[in-house]
């Protein structure tokens, strides 16, 4: 069995990354899942679509920013818990669209800006677990912290940001919901 230590010494920041995200990836599509699957219907949905992109943008920040913050302090939980209750909501999302044969708007609702808020929101989320494997890596061994680890972080960081805001127009001006 491999070490995490030594695994965090070997590999790239990137690879870490990529495993991480595809890790949240997991997690997003499990509370998709668990939407589709479970519990009773919606009886009601009203779907927006008066929003701005200046307000789409700030939430999707607000959300990326409390995941980065909670899930750093608490080592990654909160972000497995927001990205788990952010699938849940869409597979109640898909749910009431399937029971009421409306399944036809998720490509033109929901696809041009859902995969890369989605992805911003996983690469925040892989972002918030570096903190608890440095420090993991710190009590480990008395080498220390790459500073590679932190400038690829902070490269994802503004990455994602840049990502959101893209999301946030698609959102606005591309996905559309034809009821």
């Amino acid at each position: 069995m491999i070490k995490l230590n030594d695994y965090l010494e070997k590999k790239p920041p990137k690879q870490i990354v990529f495993i991480l995200i595809s890790f949240f990836l997991v997690i997003y599509f499990l509370g998709v899942l668990k939407g589709v699957l479970s519990g009773e219907p919606l009886n009601d949905l009203e779907l927006g679509q008066n929003k701005y992109v200046s307000d789409i943008y700030l939430n999707n920040l607000k959300v990326s920013l409390s995941i980065l913050l909670m899930g750093t302090i608490t080592g990654g939980v909160y972000s497995i818990i927001v990205m788990f209750l952010n699938g849940f909501i869409l597979g109640k999302l898909l749910q009431y669209l399937a029971i009421n044969n409306m399944l036809y708007i998720v490509p033109a609702g929901l696809l041009p800006h859902a995969i890369i808020e989605i992805f911003s929101l996983c690469m925040f989320s892989a972002i918030s677990m570096f903190p608890i494997l440095m420090l993991y890596h710190f009590l480990k061994s008395s080498a220390k912290i790459p500073c590679n680890i932190i400038i690829f972080s902070l490269k994802i960081l503004v990455f994602s940001i840049i990502a959101l805001f893209a999301a946030s127009l698609l959102e606005c001006y591309v996905s559309n919901v034809p009821l």
